[in-house]
């Protein structure tokens, strides 16, 4: 086992303790071999890996993009909880399931697209919707990179996401007024045109007289 000891100045130091038995010609144990080495060094650098592991994953999980691992049977091998919190879910509810658990696009389109991630290596700012717990469909804009195994076959893709849902709204709202300002003005032209020929009739009338 591991042990922690302290030295003159109060800093601690950690040996690992392995225990052997010696046996007799009889098989009877007469005696115990124990081997004490100083693991200081392996120990702390394990728990600085352990350390930034942990602040890793609090960063994945709270991140405000969505992030998630997903197979090249489009099956969600993994998600942070900002994704399972997005679409209602929690994480263990999502993994392990298929995309088509809120993923809107057909299924040929799925694979389609999970075809070409897998040729190019990568999609950049692709534009999807999802669906979340509740029915309610939301815009979602994707990175995603493909990772390949020592042969160069696609295993799967890492996928960053986020909801674009207001920005479009805004977006289409925006297009809209700018539709609408569009026919304003064409309505004023032509009616200023149409004053215009009114005017220059008036006058040939004018003339005449």
């Amino acid at each position: 086992g591991i042990h922690t000891h302290y030295n003159s100045g109060g800093k601690p130091f950690y040996t690992e303790v392995n225990s052997y038995p010696l046996k007799d010609s009889s098989g009877n144990v007469n005696m115990v071999v124990e081997t004490t080495a100083d693991i200081t060094a392996r120990y702390e650098l394990e728990k600085r890996l352990k350390e930034s592991e942990e602040r890793y994953r609090d960063l994945y999980n709270n991140a405000p993009d969505m992030y998630c691992l997903i197979g090249a049977d489009n099956i969600l091998n993994e998600c942070n909880k900002t994704m399972a919190k997005t679409l209602g879910y929690e994480p263990e509810e999502l993994i392990g399931k298929s995309l088509n658990l809120f993923s809107v696009i057909s299924e040929e389109e799925l694979a389609e697209r999970t075809e070409t991630i897998g040729k190019t290596g990568s999609l950049i700012n692709a534009e999807s919707s999802w669906r979340t717990r509740d029915g309610t469909i939301i815009d979602v804009m994707m990175n995603i990179t493909a990772d390949y195994d020592s042969e160069g076959n696609y295993i799967s893709s890492r996928v960053s996401a986020r909801d674009i849902t207001e920005k479009k709204t805004v977006e289409d709202q925006l297009k809209k007024k700018v539709t609408e300002l569009e026919e304003f003005y064409g309505m004023a032209v032509d009616r200023e045109l149409k004053m215009i020929e009114l005017k220059k009739e008036i006058e040939r009338l004018k003339q005449g007289v």
